[in-house]
């Protein structure tokens, strides 16, 4: 009877349990619903679910606790492999443990051990189930059995649960993700919908994918009327459809196009077949083996108007800056061609013996014409500067040489008052400097020009302070000093302004236009350097100019005269034949009369015309060519010159006469053929100074030797390279031999790039080569490469014109071998 009442309570509780078995989804509530029935029928004191962790590896597999009745303490250590009961498991469903077994130990599972059996079951793949009893439950084996089934019905269920937990999990992730996508493409469209620019995409067949609000305002369709529809023949002008197709085609075959992956301008349409200028950018884009087009179109028509009106304004500028620089030339060239009577005139007349109240009068009279052609020049270099046509010559020269000749002048221009001029240069300035001499004549005659009107009594002088000497530069300060009534600190940033003087009473008592400083400041400047002034009221001022210059490795002359005596202009001029070209009767009356004091036998012609003419009739030494005349200018005529390689004179120095101070005129000069220039008004002794430096490097002519047009030998300057060599015997013929290497190679190669008409190669060997010109002394020779290099870099040349030169060079430079290999020859000996 009692063993029916135990099977009965058996089967009862294994219908409760079964019952029990999936009446939920969450493993925790079924867990706990299913293991607290097992615990009151089988009066069990715990129960617990341990669970694989599924993403450790299986060498290294964890159980961690899922569920434990309330007693079982729920930090308890997750058990691995390892241990006993997971390792037991592997071999049967299930098992008991009892105190009187000797693996009782392991069954504990860090619990706190009160004693009695416990048993374990196997949960498929999933875990296993812990019971523990204080009675001796699971003694047999049938107690176990009995359980497996309804255990086994709980285990389904835990893969249900495990099942539900995965996809609630997998749909809750699933719903961030929509949910940060819905986000992403809100903001996509966002952005896509408040760029500056229409976006449109298109696919490879080139049907409409995205059409932006940017794009419905720009080309007036609707989102929906566009979408679907063809690019091109939506917005895209008739006459560019084929070559947009074209392109597409050509990128669907090559992966390549000229428009992709760049802005580009081009024409297109909207909806009212009104065309304007967009900017286009196409990138490409390829998703699942197909391509897509996205496209950023920009409406530019307000810039393009505003680039229009810009353009107009700045053409509007260039005209009135034209016309103010042709003003300014026309005026100068009017100004300067009766000055140079003028000024030409009164030297004549200085030369007459005039009395005392005669003499009083030309003073006056030059003095007058002098602060005319200041304040003409002071404007003129103003203006060029400005308009940023300001060159600086590179040409080597001798500072002690320049600083002696200041002295002397300047000491002649205060001779009336009690006032000396001093000079001072540093004895560690050795050598010779490379730079402009003109502009630093310039800069230091206005700052002692200044001292000189400012100084009553005292001294004036220049000091030339080596700062630095770094590589092949030298770094100079001068230090323009005077005795004067110096400046007002308050008033010290104001002279280097345009029209500014210290103060009012300056400019009525000395005169001035307020230019000088300002000028002088301003080719500073340009040339890299700085200038700065300290002066005291009453005692004087000093003006700090620092300036950079190239060490040439050519000693200085320290024992040379304050300023060499030039030699006998009639003697120079003996035997000379010179030809004036000169349209102004006064100007031809003054040069004629010049050169008649000088003994020298001349021809004048008034136009470029009758010049070209006599120049085919016989050979002149030297020519003095008017640029501005009637009929054929000075251009025309030393063109015509040039060009003529049976005229006598195609080699003879051309020297401008011009009254056009502007630096395009003169470069127009010498880009024509000219050696040279005068600027009018010239005195007697600048023309005596020119016609000395062109004549004495001519040899003089013999009649027995050959014609000129077959061409006289020309001798090289070695002088430069000799200064250079030191003790090294070696240094000049090997200069000289790469000079004969150097030459031949790169006039073939401007030969054969004229051919091919490779101008930028030209003007590159010419650059390359003109410094060899140099060294040798062949001054001619290296500015005809600059001339060369400097018209094919501006556009002005022609070719004609390039490929005389180049031809002339050639020819010089045949000239020129047999007297480097004869020194060759002496240097072996």
């Amino acid at each position: 009877m009692k063993d029916n009442i135990s099977i009965i309570q058996d089967i009862s509780t294994l219908y409760e349990l079964s019952l029990a078995v999936g009446k939920s989804l969450d493993l925790v509530e079924s867990c706990s619903h299913f293991l607290d029935i097992l615990l009151r029928r089988k009066n069990l004191y715990h129960a617990s679910v341990w669970l694989l962790e599924p993403e450790e590896e299986a060498e290294r597999a964890r159980y961690h606790l899922a569920y434990a009745s309330a007693r079982y303490p729920r930090h308890s250590p997750a058990l691995t492999v390892d241990a006993y009961v997971p390792r037991r498991l592997r071999r049967e469903d299930s098992f008991a443990l009892h105190p009187d077994e000797p693996d009782y130990q392991h069954a504990s599972t860090g619990a706190n051990e009160e004693g009695g059996s416990h048993a374990f079951f196997r949960l498929g793949e999933l875990g296993f189930l812990h019971l523990a009893s204080l009675q001796n439950h699971f003694r047999q084996r049938k107690e176990l059995v009995q359980l497996h089934s309804v255990i086994q019905r709980f285990t389904l269920h835990v893969v249900a649960c495990q099942t539900h937990a995965r996809l609630v999990a997998a749909n809750t992730q699933r719903a961030k993700i929509q949910r940060d996508l819905f986000a992403s493409e809100a903001k996509l469209r966002k952005i896509i919908d408040t760029s500056l620019d229409a976006v449109v995409t298109i696919d490879e067949w080139g049907r409409i994918t995205e059409w932006n609000q940017n794009a419905e305002r720009i080309f007036g369709y609707s989102r929906s009327e566009a979408m679907g529809q063809s690019m091109t023949e939506l917005i895209v002008p008739p006459q560019h459809r084929q070559n947009h197709h074209w392109g597409m085609q050509h990128f669907l075959k090559t992966g390549e196009g000229p428009v992709l992956n760049r802005r580009i301008e081009i024409t297109a349409v909207d909806r009212q077949q009104r065309e304007f200028p967009v900017e286009l950018s196409i990138s490409p884009i390829q998703l699942d083996g197909r391509y897509f087009f996205s496209g950023f179109i920009r409406d530019i028509t307000d810039r393009k108007e505003a680039e229009a009106a810009l353009l107009q304004a700045k053409q509007a500028a260039e005209q009135a800056r034209l016309a103010e620089r042709q003003f300014l030339a026309n005026m100068s060239h009017e100004i300067r061609t009766p000055m140079n009577a003028v000024i030409g005139m009164t030297h004549l007349l200085y030369e007459t013996q005039p009395n005392a109240s005669q003499k009083d009068y030309l003073d006056a009279l030059r003095f007058s014409a002098d602060s005319l052609m200041g304040l003409i020049n002071n404007i003129l270099d103003l203006s060029k500067i400005e308009a940023g046509e300001l060159a600086f010559e590179q040409k080597t020269f001798d500072l002690a040489e320049l600083l002696h000749g200041l002295q002397q002048t300047f000491q002649f221009k205060v001779r009336e008052k009690p006032v000396s001029v001093t000079i001072d240069i540093d004895p560690q300035i050795k050598n010779q400097l490379i730079g402009d001499l003109t502009r630093l004549n310039q800069i230091l005659t206005n700052l002692l020009g200044n001292a000189a009107k400012f100084t009553r009594r005292g001294t004036i002088g220049i000091r030339a302070q080596l700062v630095e000497a770094k590589a092949e530069q030298y770094h100079l300060q001068f230090r323009v000093h005077d005795t004067g009534i110096g400046i007002d600190p308050a008033k010290l940033e104001l002279i280097f302004q345009n029209f500014k003087q210290a103060d009012l009473d300056t400019t009525r008592k000395y005169g001035g236009s307020g230019l000088g400083l300002t000028i002088v400041k301003q080719l500073v400047e340009l040339q890299g350097g700085s200038i700065i002034v300290e002066s005291i009221p009453g005692q004087g001022s000093t003006f700090c100019v620092n300036l950079p210059f190239q060490n040439s490795g050519k000693a200085a002359d320290r024992d040379q005269a304050p300023i060499p005596e030039p030699r006998d202009i009639v003697q120079t001029l003996a035997d000379r034949r010179l030809l004036v070209v000169e349209d102004n009767p006064m100007n031809q009356k003054l040069i004629g009369r010049i050169l008649q004091q000088w003994s020298c036998a001349h021809t004048v012609v008034a136009d470029g015309h009758e010049a070209w003419q006599r120049s085919q009739e016989q050979r002149y030494d030297l020519i003095l060519m008017d640029i501005h005349m009637p009929e054929m200018d000075g251009i025309e005529a030393t063109v015509a010159i040039r060009q003529d390689r049976s005229n006598p004179n195609v080699r003879t120095p051309i020297i401008a006469l011009t009254a056009a101070a502007l630096l395009d005129e003169r470069n127009r000069a010498l880009d024509a053929g000219m050696n040279d220039y005068l600027t009018k008004p010239f005195s007697p002794a600048q023309l005596q100074q020119l016609l000395q430096r062109w004549l004495d490097r001519q040899h003089r002519p013999d009649p027995a030797e050959t014609p000129p047009s077959e061409g006289p030998g020309l001798e090289a300057d070695l002088s430069y390279l000799r200064s250079l060599s030191s003790s090294d015997e070696r240094f000049v013929p090997d200069m000289i031999q790469i000079f004969l290497q150097e030459i031949p190679r790169a006039l073939a190669g401007m030969q054969r790039a004229l051919g091919e008409k490779a101008w930028t190669e030209v003007a590159s060997l010419a650059h390359r080569i003109n410094s060899n010109y140099m060294m040798m002394g062949l001054v001619e020779q290296q500015e005809s490469c600059r001339r060369i290099e400097r018209q094919i870099k501006t556009g002005k040349y022609q070719a004609a014109e390039i490929q005389r030169m180049v031809a002339d060079l050639d020819r010089d430079s045949q000239l020129v071998y047999p007297g480097l290999e004869r020194e060759l020859e002496r240097s072996a000996r």
